[in-house]
C-alpha cells in the first residue's frame, strides 16, 4: 500500500479503514488546517528521517564536544562508554552508593581512594 496520511484525512476529519483502539486513538489527535505549528520538509513532497532530524535541531546549538566523542573511527562500544561516563552512567561505587547499596568506595585500581568517574579518569 502507497498511502500518505493525506490519503486519510477528509474534510479536517481522519478517515480510517479500520476501526480498533489504535484507530481510535489516532482519531483524538486533532487535525488543524493551519501549517503555523507544521513541520514541513521544504519544497520536497518526500522526507527522510535525517531531514526531519535536521530540520527539529535546525535552532538548537552545537554541541562542541560531540565530535570529540562521536567519530568514525572508534567502536560503537566505545561511544556508549564514554557516553554514560559523561552523562553519569558508568556503575561506579559513587553512583552504586547514591541508589544505597552498600558497596565499598574505595577504587580497585590503586586502593587509596573513594572510586568515581572523575577519579577513574582524570587523577
Amino acid at each position: 500500500m502507497n498511502a500518505t496520511v493525506a490519503d486519510f484525512i477528509i474534510g479536517n476529519v481522519w478517515s480510517l479503514p479500520i476501526s480498533s483502539d489504535v484507530a481510535n486513538d489516532i482519531q483524538a489527535i486533532p487535525i488543524s488546517d493551519s501549517t503555523a505549528f507544521c513541520l514541513t520538509l521544504g519544497d520536497s513532497n518526500e522526507g527522510s528521517f535525517s531531514q526531519f532530524v535536521m530540520e527539529f535541531y535546525k535552532d538548537c546549538p552545537p554541541c562542541v564536544w560531540a565530535d570529540f566523542l562521536w567519530h568514525k573511527g572508534c567502536a560503537s562500544h566505545f561511544f556508549v562508554f564514554a557516553w554514560l561516563g559523561i552523562m553519569g552512567g558508568l556503575k561506579t561505587a559513587d553512583m552504586i552508593l547514591k541508589r544505597n547499596v552498600l558497596v565499598a568506595s574505595i577504587c580497585y585500581l590503586c586502593h587509596s581512594k573513594n572510586e568515581s568517574i572523575p577519579h577513574l579518569f582524570f587523577e
